[in-house]
């Protein structure tokens, strides 16, 4: 293999750790009910994606960790963190108002819901 190769696949495997390290917070931060923020959700998105494109295989937590959060866009529970320093939860926000980012993060996690329930 050839050093752009081994370069390549240990970029993949760094972000298959970094994903799996964050989806199990994630995942953790749902069990004990405190807020999941809409950056730790996108950065998943964006994981995933990038797994996508590189025709590797989501890991086990990631999975997991998106088929949840799919079903909690709709009731509000992410948080957004607009300030590192206090971040708090965002309840009953006007889809309007939100960046959109977190518009589009809201419809993948719906079409998400979606596919798994057919």
């Amino acid at each position: 293999m050839n050093t752009a190769g081994a370069s390549s696949t240990e970029r993949v495997s760094e972000v298959v750790r970094l994903t799996t390290a964050l989806a199990d917070q994630v995942l953790m931060a749902r069990l004990e009910e405190r807020a999941v923020y809409t950056e730790q959700v996108g950065a998943l998105v964006k994981a995933a994606r990038f797994l996508e494109q590189q025709g590797e295989p989501w890991p086990p937590l990631l999975t997991q960790a998106l088929y949840e959060l799919s079903g909690t866009t709709a009731e509000g529970a992410l948080a957004t963190g607009a300030s590192s320093a206090g971040q708090e939860r965002v309840e009953g926000e006007d889809s309007d108002a939100k960046p959109q980012d977190e518009r589009g993060l809201s419809r993948f996690l719906r079409l998400l819901r979606k596919d798994t329930s057919a």
